[in-house]
């Protein structure tokens, strides 16, 4: 029925189902959580809106016994080192190079 879905029910099947295909073919199955949306509140900062979706599937690859890369954490700061950088550049003037966000990294790791 709709709307009865969810990161723990539904979702984790699908995941669970995916992961047996995988292993049936001889592969290696990897869970890779949702990248977060571009989505930020008024000051700027990224809301997040798959976080459920990210536990959901960081649980299934637990129970699983397979490997998990956790892509919603990691786009979090990539979101915040962007939406820096548009900030940036609305205040340069037109005859200023843009910078890349590789560029807007200190130390390796995004502000």
């Amino acid at each position: 029925a709709s709307g009865s879905g969810g990161p723990f029910t539904t979702y984790e099947a699908e995941i669970k189902t995916h992961v047996d295909a995988v292993r049936a073919h001889g592969g290696i199955p990897v869970i890779v959580s949702p990248m977060e949306r571009r989505n930020f509140t008024d000051d700027g900062i990224v809301r997040p809106t798959l976080s459920d979706y990210a536990a959901g599937a960081r649980q299934a690859a637990k129970e699983l016994g397979v490997a998990f890369i956790d892509l919603n954490a990691m786009s979090i700061p990539f979101y915040r080192c962007a939406r820096y950088h548009r900030t940036q550049e609305s205040r340069r003037s037109h005859k200023t190079k843009p910078r890349s966000v590789s560029q807007g990294r200190k130390g390796g790791k995004f502000r």
